[in-house]
Formats: structure tokens, sequence, C-alpha cells
């Protein structure tokens, strides 16, 4: 993808889902999407789970969705954080 400035750039759109089966779509740019890629392609059948901060949301089409912005929005995979814990524990209730 060329970007309005004509940089070049790669994206990746993903629908994140919570417990509740609410989905919002998701676009990421740049380096987030090798990161995501990686761990897309893992060999074990664990959820992926991701936290993602200060994401800009928009309205394109009336769908509403998120998307990072450069040098702010910050992604964290498969974290060590306590509420992911108490999610995964969620998930496997479910």
């Amino acid at each position: 993808m060329v970007t309005k400035a004509g940089q070049a750039t790669t994206c990746m759109t993903l629908y994140l889902k919570d417990l509740e089966k609410n989905k919002i779509k998701c676009t990421v740019f740049g380096d987030m999407v090798g990161e995501l890629v990686k761990l897309a392609a893992r060999d074990d059948v664990q959820p992926l789970i991701i936290v993602a901060q200060l994401f800009k949301p928009s309205v394109y089409l009336n769908e509403a969705y998120i998307q990072n912005t450069r040098y702010v929005s910050q992604v964290f995979l498969n974290p060590n954080f306590p509420e992911v814990a108490a999610f995964r524990n969620r998930l496997v209730k479910l």
C-alpha cells in the first residue's frame, strides 16, 4: 500500500472479538503487521490475545473500526498482564 505521502507501507485487517461476541474491525499498519504475522503463523492452538492501546476510532461506509497511529499506538501480543490471565480463565470456561 502507498500512503498519501507517497511512502510504501504494509497493512492488515483483523476482526477483534470479545467474550460477549462483539466484533470490531481493526486495521494495523507498518511494523505491527510483521509482529502479527509472526504470531499468527505459530503452531499451537492457543487464541491470540491482542491488547491495543491508543488506537484511533474511525467510521467508513457506516462501519466503525479502529486503526493504529504512527509513533503512538501500542500492541501487546499475548501479554502477561493480570487482566489477560483473567480473560484466559474465562475463555477456558466457555
